[in-house]
């Protein structure tokens, strides 16, 4: 899903699908990297951050991660998508 997203940089929208033949219901979320995440996580590439760490070299708008959530749908003992 990462690469999916990480191919539409800047995305306003979320992705989401059933899963479980539509027992289950995920979202996922992008976060891109902002300014201020830069500090720890821009560029120069390698060098060392402010907590000892290399930086990554990513750029403002960068997909960072995602937030997945995941919630059961109807009562579990049937799909609420009709066949």
């Amino acid at each position: 899903m990462l690469k999916w997203l990480s191919a539409r940089p800047r995305a306003e929208a979320y992705v989401s699908e059933l899963t479980e033949e539509g027992r289950t219901l995920r979202v996922v979320m992008p976060i891109y990297y902002a300014k201020d995440c830069l500090v720890c996580h821009g560029e120069p590439k390698g060098d060392l951050d402010i907590s000892g760490y290399p930086k990554e070299g990513h750029k403002e708008g960068d997909l960072a991660g995602a937030i997945t959530v995941t919630t059961p749908l109807g009562n579990g003992k049937e799909s609420p998508i009709p066949r």
